[in-house]
């Protein structure tokens, strides 16, 4: 018998309207800040 690793993600969300009728998620971390400040190439200074 094949061993196959699977990987599952589940997403929780506190407004299931955006969710689950207009197919919408979003991913957020406050304490990242603004990322739009950052130049979008790869010398941004980003490690």
């Amino acid at each position: 018998m094949h061993s196959e690793e699977k990987r599952i993600w589940g997403i929780h969300t506190k407004d299931d309207n955006l969710f689950l009728h207009q197919d919408v998620i979003a991913i957020g971390w406050k304490d990242m800040g603004n990322l739009s400040l950052i130049q979008a190439n790869r010398d941004s200074g980003i490690k």
